[in-house]
This record gives structure tokens, C-alpha cells and sequence, in this order.
């Protein structure tokens, strides 16, 4: 089975059976947001992206009725394999256990055992979402201490704080079904140093009331909402970092995903409707946001500008130029996506059209009349499966005259080896709308590139993963450090099949070359730099009360002559005394110079929380997180973590600093679930 259909196994499976009270991210979920902030100086998570996964732990998949779509959305199948389990159906009709595919091509009994519980085989609908059904309501409160310098002064107007909120983190979240096809979500954050409301609305909220018919219209959505179309180079939600993972929920289809997620940015906002007829799916939306603006911008235009540049995405609203800078802009995003299915060709096409300017607000804010900038955006993607073979491309560019192109081949060559080619071109001013396409990094503009993947399973209890990138960026970028070509290889080993002890091994390089800056003339230098990256784990959980987790990251930095090693030891308990009780506690201690050779790990956290410090000088860390279910719908835990550095005697910069070389975080959630 192809490693990128691991993902959604190991989220059920990885670190807990099925049922248990944590909600941790499993390995291959945790690699995929490791792996793109290891890609980028961009700390920017797809926090949708991961709250999707975790989403789809506990739904269990009817392998007897659902669509082809179904089949590869999960997750739990490659292409090719979702291709020869619907010609059995056709031919042989339902099947009765998961074991029966052995005895097809592209299934082994390892890959099998692993996602058996995450399947059924009970007539009924294809999907059948206990755990989306069920309401939820999520509240969580956290705060770190000591406070940090922007909660004490402000230099400019003594006796006052920097921050206008409380260091009080707080979300609330609502999930409910309303009948057998309303469903309604909301969400509620407010962030350390924000206040709880601005004015009479609170300072964050989000949130949707979506229907889904039997009908020729499927979907029918009001509120925050994701698209998606073809392979992503519009629309498209999260980034993806590598392209071993590029076909996880990337099928070439119109798409759109009710949202209610505290992601503050890459969402839409408005009415979406989704029509399934015979052969044809249509996708329709309308779109409005008034996004935030810095003040500072308006006070220095003096002509007209491309607005899309200066959205605010950050969310945040601590200080009172943020929140000044709240609602300056609008943003109107409307368009219509179309497919077509015709035995094994998928086709599709999409426009839109986007504009962005100032709001009533912003436009008190400037003197002179400035306009709205707009762009006119489209796409056409095609897939044509055919046996082993899977071609993918599209086409998408950004009126005026930007294009963008990504395209590739996969071939399954036996049932031990399969082969993913991948080509990607973006023009010099290309932005896309919510792109998510493979690059490089999360910076798509003018990048050009190829990739090749393999994944091999030669062995019951050994699996491979090969990856070689080459990318350059053709247009002149002289006097600035950024990129101006580089490469990236990797390789990753494992076992597969569930055990007592599961291990993995990963290798990565990841080399650039930059032309930096200085005021003499003539031609500059190119800088060569390089990082160079192991990481090897070992996980042993033989079903008893206990498991246990080690892991060690070794990260090596060059720049020209000069090298530095890091590294970062973790050790992760799990203890489950009791079936309502799970305590989970991981110890980091790390040593990581200088800030380009940096280390992120994933640690344990609460429900619908993601947590990935970046680990950076020399210190460690301990995180404890207890979780009790007292009754059978309410759900209590409890997380604390300290980190100490043995280098500083202040951590962090600016506004976020606190005195000392220790830190604190604690956070308490309450889940009813009803």
C-alpha cells in the first residue's frame, strides 16, 4: 500500500486503540506538520487540514457501498487500489471481510490489518459518521506564565499595558446535528492579550449551518466554508509539503467543507451549494469578508495598490494598532467549478472571479479615492486512471497574465513498488486564491520544479520511502537572502505492520543557494547552505496500561565553511490505568543552534489542539496531559507543560518576552458530547 494511505489508519490506530480518551496526533499526521515548517521559514500551520484528519478518526468506511470518491477521500486507499476494489464489486458484488482483498493486486495483509477498524461492510449509506452526528460542545481555557513584558507597560503611555486583553486563552466550540440533514457548527477563540469582545461582537467567531440531500443538490452550506477543485493550484485548503503525501484528500474533484475551525485565514464566507447530477457535479459560491488592513499602509499609500498583498492573516488584535487595523478591507470571492466523469477520465473546470479593496472603514482612513484590485482566476485540471497507470494535470492562471502548471504520472509497477513522478511550474506574479499544491515551501510565487517518489515494501515488516526534489527560482532575486535554487532528498524506513514495537527512520537534506545582499557593486556571491536531518523512533505498546515512545532528531546546518549540529532526545509515556483515565507524559531535552538549524517536534495536547514548538537554544521541556471521563458524555483533561533554557535568561523578543529561562503553560477543557 502506497505511504500516503497511512495517514488516516495511524490516526485511528498509532498511540491508541481506538476509543481512547487522547487526541494525539499519530506519526505520519505529526511528519506532515513537521515536515512543513521543516520546509519553510513560514510558521503558518493548515490547522484546517489537520482538524479534517482528526475529524475522520472513528468514522468507519462501508467498503460495500461507498463511491469511488469515498474510497480515496478516506485515505485508506492509493489510487489504484480504490480502481481494482470497485471492478471487484462490479464483478463479484459485496464483500463480506477485509481479508477478501489478499487476494487481489496492490493489497497486502500487513497494509490490511492495519485499517480493518477503520472499515465496515453493513448495507446502509457509505459513510456512517457516528461520531459527526453526535454534538459537541468543546470549551477550553489556558494561560502561560510569567506574563510577558506586553501585559505590563507601554513606553509610549505610562501606567497602561501594551496588550488591551487579559493573558486568558479561550475557545468555545458547538457542534450539533439539527435533524437527519441540517447540521450547525460554531466557534469562539480569543487569544492571549485579546479581549473577549470587541464592542457587542465577540472577538473571534466562525461557524456554519450546512444541509446534505439525496437529491440532485448534495450540499447546501451558509456561513465559513473550504474549496477545493482539482489539484489545488486555486482552490484548495492547508499546504502540502511533500509530495508523499499529495494525493491524500486531493482528489480531482469540486468540493466544499463547511468550516468552524479557529483558523482566522484561508477561508470563505458567504453561501456555497454543491449538484450531483448523472455524470456532471457543479459547484457554486458567493463570498464576502472584510479582512483587516495595518494602518500604516493606508497612512503611506499614495497610489493605488494590489490589495491581495496586504490582507491581514494573523488574526491577531493585542495591541491598538491591530485593532485599528480591524475590518479597513473587503474581499468578494464568487465563481462556479464543473465536472465531469466519463469511465475512467475525470475532467474539470473552474472561475472565478476575486476583488479586494477598502472598506467604509479603510477608505475614512485615506483622503484620496482609491480603487479595488481584482483578479479574474481559473483552472482546468484532467485524471485518467487506467490499471496501474494514474495521469494528473491542471492548468490554472491568475489574470493578468500569471499561469501556473502542475502535473505528474503515478505507476504502480508490482505490489511491492509504486512510482510517482510530479513536474510544477509558478508563474513570476502567481498567487492563486487558497492554493494548496505541492512546491518547494508555502511560497508558491515563481517557483519551478520535479519530484520523484518511490515507496517500496519489499518485506511482511519493511517499508521505503524515497524522495528527490530539484527546484529553482528563474527570476532575478540579487541583494536578498531568499532562494535561488535548491534541492531536497530524502529517504524514510519503517515496518508497517501493527506489533508490539514499531519503528521509523527518516533521512532528509534539504540544500539552497542565495545571492546576498551588500551595498558594493558588481556581481554577488552565491551563498550555499544546507541542513541535513535524522530522525529515528521506536514505539513499543504490547496492549498493556502502559506504552512507550522514544525519539532523537539530529539536525546539521552549513553555510559556506561553517557547520552546526543540533539535536533533540524525547521519551513519551502513555499510561492508562483505568479505561476512563489516559496520562500521557513527554520529556524533550534539546540543543539546537543556530536559528536556521531549528527543530520542531510535535508534543501531547488536548483535543482539537496542535502543538508544535520550535525547540531552539539549550534547555528541555516536560508536557503532562491527564484526561478522565467521569460519566459516559463528559470528558475532562488537564495539560501542563515547563520549559527551562540553560542559555538565556529571557525568553522570547519584543512584546512576547518574559523574564526569566522558565515557562509555564497550563490549559483545562471540558467536552459534552449529546
Amino acid at each position: 500500500m502506497d505511504g500516503r494511505s497511512h495517514i488516516v489508519p495511524l490516526l485511528i490506530l498509532a498511540f491508541q486503540a481506538p476509543g481512547l480518551l487522547s487526541s494525539q496526533l499519530p506519526v505520519e499526521a505529526g511528519q506532515f506538520a513537521e515536515e512543513l515548517l521543516f520546509m519553510d521559514e513560514s510558521t503558518e500551520l493548515p490547522l484546517e487540514t489537520l482538524e479534517a484528519m482528526a475529524d475522520m478518526k472513528g468514522v468507519a468506511l462501508n467498503l460495500n457501498s461507498a463511491t469511488p470518491d469515498q474510497l480515496e477521500e478516506s485515505g485508506l486507499f492509493t489510487p489504484f487500489q480504490v480502481h481494482v476494489l470497485i471492478k471487484y464489486r462490479e464483478r463479484y458484488g459485496d464483500l463480506y471481510s477485509i481479508y477478501e482483498l489478499k487476494a487481489l493486486t496492490g493489497f497486502r495483509e500487513s497494509s490490511l490489518r492495519k485499517i480493518a477498524a477503520a472499515v465496515t461492510f453493513d448495507q446502509g449509506p457509505a459513510q456512517r459518521p457516528e461520531k459527526r452526528e453526535r454534538g459537541m460542545i468543546l470549551l477550553t481555557v489556558g494561560k502561560t506564565l510569567p506574563e510577558s513584558g506586553g501585559y505590563l507597560s507601554n513606553g509610549d503611555h505610562p501606567g497602561t499595558a501594551v496588550y488591551t486583553g487579559s493573558p486568558i486563552k479561550m475557545s468555545l466550540r458547538i457542534r450539533s446535528p439539527l435533524g437527519r440533514h441540517l447540521a450547525l457548527g460554531l466557534s469562539f477563540e480569543k487569544d492571549p492579550g485579546e479581549q473577549y469582545f470587541q464592542g457587542v461582537r465577540p472577538e473571534f467567531i466562525s461557524g456554519y449551518l450546512a444541509y446534505q440531500g439525496r437529491g440532485p443538490m448534495k450540499q447546501l452550506i451558509l456561513g465559513n466554508f473550504q474549496l477545493h477543485h482539482g489539484l489545488g493550484l486555486v482552490n484548495g485548503s492547508g499546504m502540502l509539503p511533500s509530495p508523499r503525501g499529495f494525493l491524500v484528500n486531493r482528489t480531482p474533484i469540486s468540493r466544499i467543507r463547511p468550516s468552524a475551525s479557529l483558523s482566522e485565514s484561508r477561508f470563505e464566507r458567504g453561501i456555497g451549494c454543491r449538484f450531483d447530477f448523472k455524470l456532471v457535479s457543479l459547484l457554486l459560491w458567493s463570498s464576502y469578508q472584510r479582512p483587516d488592513l495595518s494602518p500604516g499602509v493606508l497612512e503611506e499609500a499614495r497610489e493605488p495598490l494590489d490589495w491581495f498583498k496586504y490582507l491581514g492573516k494573523t488574526g491577531l488584535h493585542r495591541t491598538t494598532g491591530e485593532m485599528e487595523g480591524r475590518f479597513l478591507a473587503f474581499r468578494v470571492h464568487s465563481g462556479i467549478q464543473a465536472v465531469a466523469r466519463i469511465g475512467e477520465l475525470t475532467a474539470g473546470a473552474m472561475f472565478s472571479h476575486e476583488m479586494a479593496g477598502l472598506s467604509r472603514k479603510g477608505g475614512d482612513h485615506v483622503k484620496s479615492e482609491m480603487g479595488a484590485s481584482m483578479h479574474a482566476v481559473g483552472s482546468v485540471h484532467g485524471q485518467w486512471q487506467h490499471e496501474r497507470l494514474r495521469l494528473f494535470a491542471e492548468m490554472g492562471w491568475q489574470m493578468p497574465g500569471s499561469t501556473a502548471i502542475l502535473a505528474g504520472l503515478g505507476y504502480d509497477f508490482n505490489d511491492f513498488l509504486q512510482g510517482l513522478m510530479m513536474l510544477h511550474h509558478y508563474g513570476r506574479e502567481y498567487t492563486g486564491v487558497h492554493p494548496s499544491s505541492y512546491t518547494s515551501g508555502s511560497r508558491i510565487t515563481n517557483e519551478n520544479g520535479i519530484a520523484l517518489v518511490f515507496h517500496a515494501e519489499p518485506g511482511r515488516s519493511f517499508q521505503a520511502d524515497f524522495l528527490l526534489e530539484l527546484f529553482n527560482y528563474p527570476a532575478p532575486r540579487f541583494m536578498a537572502d531568499v532562494p535561488t535554487t535548491g534541492h531536497r532528498y530524502s529517504c524514510a524506513l519503517g515496518n508497517p505492520a501493527p506489533g508490539k514495537w514499531q519503528w521509523n527512520f527518516i533521512i532528509a537534506k534539504k540544500c539552497w543557494q542565495i545571492t546576498p545582499g551588500r551595498e558594493e557593486p558588481g556581481l554577488r556571491p552565491l551563498k550555499n547552505s544546507s541542513v541535513t536531518r535524522s530522525d529515528c523512533r521506536l514505539l513499543f505498546d504490547a496492549d498493556l496500561p502502559i506504552s512507550w515512545q522514544t525519539r532523537v532528531v539530529v539536525s546539521h546546518f552549513s553555510k559556506d565553511d561553517q557547520t552546526t549540529w543540533g539535536h533533540a532526545a524525547a521519551q513519551k509515556v502513555i499510561i492508562k490505568p483505568r479505561p476512563f483515565i489516559n496520562c500521557t507524559i513527554q520529556f524533550v531535552v534539546f540543543k539546537v543552534t543556530p536559528w536556521e538549524n531549528r527543530i520542531y517536534l510535535h508534543e501531547p495536547g488536548l483535543y482539537y489542539s496542535f502543538n508544535f514548538p520550535v525547540l531552539y537554544g539549550r534547555g528541555e521541556k516536560i508536557t503532562s496531559v491527564i484526561t478522565v471521563k467521569p460519566v459516559r458524555r463528559i470528558t475532562l483533561s488537564l495539560k501542563l507543560s515547563a520549559i527551562s533554557y540553560h542559555d538565556r535568561e529571557k525568553i522570547g523578543s519584543g512584546n512576547s518576552q518574559v523574564p526569566g529561562n522558565t515557562r509555564f503553560e497550563s490549559e483545562v477543557q471540558l467536552r459534552m458530547n449529546f
